[in-house]
């Protein structure tokens, strides 16, 4: 699939110059999206008690440590999927195999040598659908949706990946957040834990 992803890559990737490349450094950039975790926290809180706040923390963090640790396997020759699949080569980020025809914008999230499957694509989805689907907002998951795209574009901007190392990124973290949202309906139970209506409001306590 080689054959396809390389220049599907670099029909993506270009220089748009000082300003662009300052945009997207700063949209590829984990912290810059501080504000959003804030919402999404404050957005747990209105929906589920104390308790159901705490779970939906807790398996939104144990998403972002598994898939990221998960991704982070295909990025070595060496280790447990060397060992599984004989022969597994970890594949080159671009900016260092296409280096030279390449726009290539400095950060420390691409210094590694490897991007086999994307952290940040991973990390991401997994994120965003655990979130989308335990607040239940219509807005807030075609937000979620335009985020993960949106930072996943920033990848092949920046040099980090190819669009087939997001891909399987984005495959890890639906796998695993759908695992995760099974765990928390069906056997965690996480409805249990929605905050009870007010009656003393006029709208009944309602908070979607």
């Amino acid at each position: 699939m080689t054959h396809i992803d390389t220049p599907l890559y670099l029909a993506l990737n270009f220089d748009g110059g000082p300003t662009v490349d300052m945009i997207f450094h700063i949209i590829t950039d984990k912290l810059t999206w501080i504000p959003l975790y804030l919402l999404l926290l404050y957005l747990f809180w209105r929906k589920y008690d104390w308790r159901g706040f705490l779970l939906c923390i807790a398996v939104v963090v144990l998403s972002v440590v598994v898939t990221d640790h998960f991704a982070n396997l295909f990025k070595t020759d060496q280790g447990i999927i060397h060992s599984l699949f004989n022969g597994f080569e970890p594949r080159l980020r671009p900016r260092w195999a296409l280096e030279g025809i390449t726009h290539f914008v400095p950060h420390s999230s691409n210094n590694g040598q490897f991007g086999t499957v994307s952290s940040h694509a991973s990390t991401l989805t997994g994120v965003a659908l655990l979130c989308a689907a335990l607040l239940h907002r219509r807005w807030l998951t075609f937000t979620l949706a335009g985020w993960v795209l949106l930072v996943c574009y920033s990848r092949i901007y920046v040099a980090a990946h190819y669009p087939l190392d997001l891909t399987w990124g984005i495959l890890v973290g639906l796998v695993f957040g759908f695992l995760l949202l099974w765990l928390t309906r069906r056997v965690l139970h996480i409805d249990r834990f929605l905050r009870k209506p007010d009656p003393g409001k006029p709208d009944g306590g309602k908070t979607e």
